[in-house]
C-alpha cells in the first residue's frame, strides 16, 4: 500500500532516481530474451551491436572478440547471472497481475511489450525478419506458443478489456494484426520504468492544505450535513453526488468533509498533459479500488460531468461499465458536476445521496479577519458573489495591497476587484433586490385588500408548513398594479417581518433563447430554492403570457412548466407584474390572494409628502393635483434633490411631482388616478 504524499512534496518517495542503463532492474529479462532469440537462430549477427547498447562493455572484455554463437551464449549466461535483483520490477508484474487479474502469460506479454517500447531496437530487428518468421520471433523471445500469445490480445481478456493495450497500426513493415503492433498504455510503461508509484499517478492530485470552512458555514440544514458526516466517516464504499452551478462551495464541502473525517482527500483528474481519456480513467478507478481502502481516504472526481454524462467524448465512460462500478465501489467517492439533467437516471440512482447546491449564504463570516471590521458592512450590502468568486478576489487584493496603501486605497482596490468580478459574473447570479427602504411606511400601501390580513394568513401557513410539507400545497400571492405602488416593496418588507430569505428571479434569469433551457432554468429555480425561502417571480407577465395568443409550440410549454412548478412548491411564492390583463387564464386558481396595489389616495398623498419632505411645508400647494401618483413617484423626486447641490423650495418639489405625473399619463396613454 503506498502512501499518500502531496506529488510536490522533496520528500515524495515516489521519484525514486532511475538506475543507470547498465543496472536497470529488468536487465536480466532483455539479456534472456535475447539468448532465447539467439537459441532459436535469429540475428546473433545484430546481436553484438544490441548488447553494446545495453550493455557497455568493459575493454578487457569487448563482446567483439566473441567469435561464434557458443561464444556469445555463454558470455549471455554469465551476465544474465551476474545481474542485479529483479525483484522490484517483477514486484510491479506482480501487483498489476493482482488489480488487473492478469495471468502469467500475459504478464509476460506485458513485458514483452515494455521492453519493445523502451528499446528502439527490438522494431529494427522484427523489420528486418522475413513476414514468415516474425511469428517464430514472438515465440523464441516470450517463450511459448503462438496460439497464447495471439489469445492475449483477444477482445474477452484483461489486456483488451480493461484497455491496458492499444493496436498501433504502423503498416504492412509490421504484418497486420501482429503481436508486436501492439502498444502498453503509456501509465504502465512509467510504472514498470520506475517513473511513477503507481500507474494513476499521472491521473492523481493531492491537497493537503486545510480547508478554511466550518461545515455549519454551508448553507443547508444541519440534518443533511449531519447525514453527510456519518456517512463520509462511516466504513465501506459510497457515493455521492454534489451538483450545482461553478462557485457554489461543492468542492469546498467536499474537502471539509473529508477534513472531519480524518480522511485524505484524493482527486482523480484528466493528467497532466490534459489529454487523459475514457481509457484512463477507466484503468484508474480499477486500480484504486484495489490499492485504496474507504478507512485510509476520500475519493473526489471533480469536473465529472463529461464522464458521468456520456456522449460521444472520449473522456465520457460507457453507462453499462459505469453502472457496474457504482454497483460495486468499496471506496468513499465524492462526484462533483455543474449539471446533472443529462446523467441518466439508471446512473444518478446509484448514488447513495444527492445535494444541489444553488448559492452560498453571503454571511460577515466570510470577510471576518480579513477586512476591516469598518468595510464588512458596506461590502456585504453591495456585493453578490458566490463564495468562490468572493475568495478568489480577496486572495488577488491580498497580494496587491502594500503596508504602504492608504485604507481608502486598499478599499478602493478590493471593491474594483469585486466589482470586475461582479460584471463578468453576474449575469450567473440570481436576481438581487434593494433592502427595504428606510423610508417604506406601511400606511402608504393603497391595496384593494386587507394586507394586514393577509401577513397574518403567512405567518399561520409558516406554522402550518413544517408538519404538513408532503401536502406541497403553495401559499402564492399575485400583486399587480401600476409601477411604484408599492407591489415589490410590500414582498420584501413580508420577507423581512417573516424572518425569511427572499430569492428572486427575473425573466432575464430564466428565458433563455435556445429552445428547451427556459424550462430547465425555471425547473431549477425552483428545485434550488430551500424550504424556508420566499420566491420572488418578479415581470411575471412575461413568464405566464397568454398560451391562447402563443404563436410557437416553447411558448406554450413554458408556460405550463412554470404553473406545475407552482402549483407543487411547498413554500411561499409571490408574483409581480405591472399588466395582469396579459396573463394566462389558467392563473387565477393558482393564487391563494390576488392583491391589486392603487395610487396614493389624497391622504396617503399628504402623509408621503410629510414622509420625505418633512422640512418643505404643504399649505402653500395643492395636493388635490398630485392624485395618481405613486409612493415610487414620491422617492424618484426625492432622490433626485437628495444629491442636489442646494435645498430645492417647496415650489420646485411640487413642480417635480407634477412632471411625474405628466410623464406617467403619457406612458400610460391618460390619465392615471380616478
Amino acid at each position: 500500500m503506498f502512501t499518500l504524499i502531496d506529488p510536490k512534496s522533496s520528500l515524495h518517495p515516489w521519484r525514486e532516481a532511475k538506475e543507470s542503463s547498465d543496472e536497470r532492474p529488468f536487465l536480466k529479462i532483455q539479456l534472456v530474451m535475447v539468448h532465447n532469440l539467439l537459441v532459436c537462430g535469429f540475428f546473433h549477427e545484430a546481436v553484438y551491436t544490441y548488447l553494446e547498447r545495453i550493455c557497455p562493455r568493459p575493454v578487457e572484455d569487448p563482446w567483439s572478440e566473441l567469435s561464434d554463437v557458443e561464444d556469445l551464449r555463454a558470455a549471455l549466461l554469465e551476465k544474465i547471472a551476474n545481474c542485479p535483483d529483479e525483484q522490484p520490477f517483477l514486484s510491479r508484474l506482480e501487483m498489476l497481475g493482482q488489480v488487473y487479474e492478469l495471468d502469467e502469460v500475459q504478464l509476460k506479454a506485458v513485458t514483452y511489450l515494455f521492453i519493445k517500447t523502451r528499446n528502439a531496437s527490438f522494431d529494427n530487428w522484427y523489420e528486418e525478419i522475413p513476414l514468415k518468421c516474425r511469428w517464430g520471433f514472438l515465440e523464441a523471445a516470450l517463450g511459448m506458443k503462438a496460439a497464447l500469445i495471439k489469445d492475449c490480445t483477444d477482445n474477452a481478456r484483461p489486456l483488451r478489456k480493461k484497455d491496458l493495450i492499444s493496436y498501433a497500426d504502423f503498416g504492412p513493415k509490421f504484418g497486420a494484426g501482429s503481436f508486436h503492433n501492439w502498444e502498453l498504455c503509456s501509465p504502465l510503461v512509467l510504472y514498470l520504468d520506475f517513473q511513477t508509484k503507481s500507474p494513476w499517478e499521472e491521473y492523481l492530485v493531492y491537497s493537503l492544505d486545510p480547508c478554511s470552512f466550518t461545515l455549519e458555514s454551508f448553507p443547508f440544514p444541519a440534518k443533511t450535513l449531519q447525514t453527510l458526516s456519518r456517512l463520509v466517516c462511516s466504513q465501506g464504499g459510497f457515493q455521492l453526488l454534489f451538483y450545482g452551478r461553478p462557485g457554489t462551495g461543492k468542492t469546498s464541502l467536499a474537502l471539509t468533509l473529508a477534513q472531519l473525517a480524518g480522511k485524505p482527500p484524493l482527486f482523480l483528474g484528466l493528467g497532466s498533459d490534459n489529454n487523459g481519456n475514457r481509457f484512463d480513467r477507466q484503468r484508474a478507478l480499477i486500480g484504486l479500488q484495489k490499492q485504496l481502502t474507504s478507512a485510509e481516504s476520500l475519493l473526489i472526481i471533480d469536473e465529472a460531468d463529461d464522464m458521468l454524462q456520456g456522449g460521444p467524448f472520449n473522456a465520457a465512460l460507457p453507462k453499462a461499465w459505469l453502472n457496474s462500478y457504482l454497483d460495486t465501489n468499496q471506496l468513499g467517492t465524492i462526484w462533483i458536476v455543474n449539471d446533472w439533467d443529462s446523467i441518466h437516471p439508471s446512473i444518478l440512482r446509484r448514488f447513495h445521496f444527492v445535494l444541489e447546491f444553488s448559492e452560498p449564504k453571503v454571511e460577515v463570516p466570510q470577510w471576518e479577519g480579513r477586512v476591516p471590521e469598518e468595510w464588512v458592512p458596506r461590502l456585504t450590502r453591495e456585493v453578490s458573489l458566490d463564495r468562490g468568486d468572493v475568495s478568489r478576489a480577496l486572495e488577488t487584493w491580498e497580494r496587491v495591497s502594500e503596508s504602504g496603501d492608504s485604507p481608502h486605497e486598499k478599499e478602493s482596490c478590493l471593491r474594483e476587484i469585486l466589482q470586475n468580478k461582479q460584471k463578468l459574473v453576474g449575469r450567473l447570479s440570481k436576481s438581487a433586490l434593494a433592502p427595504v427602504s428606510l423610508a417604506c411606511d406601511r400606511s402608504l400601501w393603497n391595496a384593494d385588500s386587507d394586507l394586514s390580513v393577509l401577513e397574518v394568513s403567512i405567518s399561520n401557513y409558516l406554522q402550518w408548513l413544517p408538519s404538513h410539507r408532503g401536502e406541497r400545497q403553495p401559499f402564492s400571492v399575485l400583486c399587480s398594479g401600476l409601477p411604484g405602488t408599492g407591489k415589490t416593496e410590500w414582498i420584501k418588507y413580508q420577507a423581512q417581518v417573516h424572518h425569511k430569505k427572499l430569492r428572486v428571479y427575473r425573466p432575464s434569469d430564466l428565458l433563455s433563447k435556445w429552445v428547451g433551457e427556459s424550462e430547465k432554468n425555471i425547473a431549477s429555480a425552483f428545485r434550488s430554492s430551500q424550504e424556508d425561502d420566499f420566491l420572488l417571480l418578479d415581470e411575471v407577465d412575461s413568464l405566464l403570457a397568454s398560451r391562447a395568443t402563443a404563436t410557437h409550440s416553447w411558448e406554450v410549454t413554458q408556460v405550463n412548466e412554470l404553473l406545475t412548478q407552482m402549483e407543487n412548491y411547498p413554500g411561499v411564492i409571490f408574483c409581480a407584474t405591472n399588466f395582469f390583463g396579459h396573463l394566462d387564464e389558467a392563473v387565477s386558481r393558482r393564487f391563494l390572494a390576488k392583491i391589486v396595489f392603487r395610487p396614493l389616495t389624497f391622504d396617503q398623498i399628504r402623509k408621503a409628502w410629510d414622509i420625505y419632505f418633512p422640512e418643505a411645508g404643504s399649505d402653500s400647494v395643492a395636493l388635490d393635483q398630485l392624485t395618481g401618483l405613486t409612493a415610487g413617484d414620491f422617492k424618484t423626486v426625492w432622490s433626485r434633490w437628495r444629491f442636489a447641490t442646494e435645498v430645492p423650495a417647496t415650489a420646485q418639489i411640487f413642480e417635480s411631482l407634477l412632471q411625474e405625473k405628466k410623464s406617467k399619463e403619457r406612458i400610460v396613454g391618460g390619465k392615471v388616478g380616478f
